[in-house]
C-alpha cells in the first residue's frame, strides 16, 4: 500500500510575525512566502496566545 508523505513545516506564530517583518525590511518578502507555500503543511503554533497589533497582523 502506498503511503502519501507530505511536507510538512512548523513554526512559533512569533516567530512567524519576527521572520516575516525581518525579509519585509529586507525586501525579499515575497521570496520568503514562496518558501512557506512550497510547503503541503504550514503548522503555526501559539495562535492567540499573543496579542497583535495592526502592524505584525
Amino acid at each position: 500500500m502506498y503511503k502519501s508523505r507530505y511536507q510538512t513545516y512548523f513554526i512559533n506564530c512569533n516567530d512567524l510575525i519576527m521572520q516575516l517583518k525581518k525579509v519585509k525590511h529586507e525586501n525579499t518578502l515575497a521570496r520568503r512566502l514562496k518558501h512557506f507555500i512550497s510547503y503541503s503543511i504550514l503548522i503555526i503554533d501559539e495562535v492567540g496566545f499573543l496579542l497583535i497589533c495592526a502592524e505584525k497582523s
